[in-house]
C-alpha cells in the first residue's frame, strides 16, 4: 500500500481506528468502501438511471483526410458544418467542412495560408465560421455552395483592424459574434441588413455575453452585474434588453432559446445552489429538476428538447472526491474515468447519450453540439481513440 493510500484511506475513512491492522486488512477495507462509494453514485445517478432503449442510429462523419474532426453547427435539414485537416500538411491546418448525407464531407478550403472554421449552417445551406491564424479567430468568413468561400469583414466591421469572431447564422441571414475591444474583452453583436451590427456594449459600458439566438432575432446571454456575477437577458430589436431574473440568487445566463421563445439557462438560488431553470413570456422563470453541475447547454429545439455536455474540468467535487475517482481508475482497470460525456436533456429528465445508442458500436460520445426539430443531434466523440463528429437520427425519424 502507497503513502497516497494511507493519504485517500486517511480522508474517505477517517477514525475507524484501523491503524496497525495490517496491509490486506486496509487494503481489503479500502476496496470494499470504494466499491460501496461506486455503487452508490451509480444509484445516486448524475443522470437518468431508468432502463432506457436504444434511440439513436450514429453516423461517422469521417474525417478530410487527417486526424480529426469536430462538428460545431447543424441545421434542420441534416447538415453539419465543422473542421477538420488534410493529414498531408505539417503543421496541420483546419479546414471548415460541410457535410450532407448525400455529399458527404465536402472541404470549403482555407483563405491566404489561414484555417477556417465553419460554426452555424442555416435552412438555406449557408455557412458562417472564421480564419484562424496563431491560435486566434482573425476574420468572418461566410460559405455557400454557389459563391463559395468568402472573407464578410469589411462589411460588417469596415476596415477596422480589429479581430471579429462570428458565432451563428439564422434562417433570416440574421448573424451573431464578437469583436475584441480595447479592454481586451469580447464584445458581442448581432448583425441583419435592417439593423447592421448592433454591439451589446463597447469599452466603459455594461459588459453583455450573448450566446445564442433564433430565428426571429431575439438573442440570449447575460449582463454583468457585479465583479464576477451575471444577470439573464434577452434582447431584440423591438425589445431592447428584458431582464429575466434569477431563481433567488445574484447570479443567471440565458444560454439557448428556440424558436417559440423559451429559454434554458442556469442561476444560482437563494441558498446558493445551481439550477437549470426555463423561461418563458408567460410563466416566467422556473427551476428544472436536472442539476446543472458540471453541464452546459448547447443547443434547444421546438420540441423542448436539449443538448449539452457534462465536462470534468468543470467539476465542483471536493478533492477526496477526484481523488478516490482516481484511484479506482488504478485499481480496476474496468473502470474508465470519462473527462466528457454527451448529454440529452427532456424536461427534468437527464440522459447520458452513451446508453442511447448500440452499445457495440465502439463509440463514446463527448460532445453534443447541435439538435435540429428532427431530432437529429451533432457532436463529437472518440471511436478507435480518434476524435470523430458524428450524426444522432432518431430511430423513427421522418424525411425531411
Amino acid at each position: 500500500m502507497t503513502w497516497e493510500d494511507d493519504i485517500l484511506l486517511s480522508v474517505i475513512l477517517p477514525n475507524v481506528g484501523i491503524q496497525g491492522r495490517g496491509f490486506m486488512w486496509r487494503k481489503l477495507l479500502l476496496t470494499i468502501v470504494l466499491v460501496a462509494l461506486l455503487v452508490f453514485l451509480v444509484l445516486l445517478g448524475l443522470f437518468n438511471t431508468a432502463k432506457v432503449e436504444v434511440r439513436y442510429t450514429i453516423t461517422d462523419l469521417g474525417t478530410l483526410g487527417g486526424g480529426f474532426s469536430d462538428a460545431r453547427g447543424m441545421n434542420e435539414r441534416g447538415q453539419v458544418v465543422g473542421d477538420s485537416c488534410l493529414g498531408n500538411q505539417v503543421p496541420d491546418i483546419s479546414h471548415g467542412f460541410v457535410w450532407s448525407a448525400t455529399e458527404g464531407m465536402v472541404d470549403v478550403g482555407v483563405m491566404e495560408g489561414k484555417g477556417t472554421f465553419l460554426v452555424g449552417i442555416n435552412s438555406l445551406g449557408v455557412s458562417v465560421g472564421n480564419t484562424e491564424e496563431g491560435g486566434s479567430m482573425t476574420r468572418a468568413i461566410l460559405w455557400d455552395s454557389t459563391e463559395g468561400l468568402r472573407d464578410i469583414t469589411d462589411t460588417l466591421i469596415g476596415s477596422s483592424s480589429q479581430q471579429v469572431a462570428l458565432t451563428q447564422i439564422n434562417d433570416s441571414g440574421h448573424l451573431l459574434g464578437y469583436v475584441n475591444g480595447s479592454d481586451n474583452r469580447s464584445h458581442s453583436f448581432f448583425w441583419s441588413e435592417p439593423t447592421g451590427m448592433v454591439r451589446f456594449s463597447t469599452p466603459g459600458s455594461p459588459y453583455f455575453q450573448a450566446w445564442d439566438f433564433n430565428n426571429h432575432g431575439q438573442v440570449v446571454g447575460g449582463v454583468m452585474t457585479g465583479p464576477s456575477t451575471f444577470g439573464a437577458r434577452l434582447w431584440s430589436a423591438s425589445t431592447g434588453m428584458v431582464d429575466l431574473g434569477t431563481l433567488g440568487g445574484n447570479d443567471s445566463q440565458a444560454v439557448v432559446i428556440d424558436d417559440l421563445g423559451r429559454v434554458i439557462g442556469f442561476s444560482l438560488t437563494k441558498s446558493g445552489n445551481w439550477r437549470l431553470f426555463t423561461w418563458t413570456r408567460e410563466k416566467g422563470m422556473a427551476p428544472l429538476s436536472a442539476n446543472p453541475k458540471d453541464i452546459f447547454v448547447h443547443d434547444l429545439n421546438d420540441l423542448g428538447q436539449a443538448v449539452g455536455t457534462w465536462s470534468r474540468e468543470m467539476e465542483r467535487k471536493p478533492q477526496w472526491w477526484k481523488d478516490a475517482e482516481d484511484y479506482l481508475a488504478r485499481w480496476f482497470k474496468s473502470w474508465h474515468r470519462e473527462d466528457e460525456i454527451a448529454l440529452l436533456l427532456e424536461g427534468s429528465d437527464l440522459y447520458d447519450l452513451n446508453d442511447l445508442i448500440p452499445k457495440d458500436s465502439g463509440w463514446h460520445l463527448e460532445q453534443a453540439r447541435a439538435i435540429n426539430d428532427r431530432g437529429q443531434i451533432a457532436g463529437n466523440g472518440r471511436i478507435g481513440g480518434t476524435r470523430h463528429a458524428f450524426l444522432l437520427t432518431p430511430v423513427e425519424v421522418a424525411e425531411p
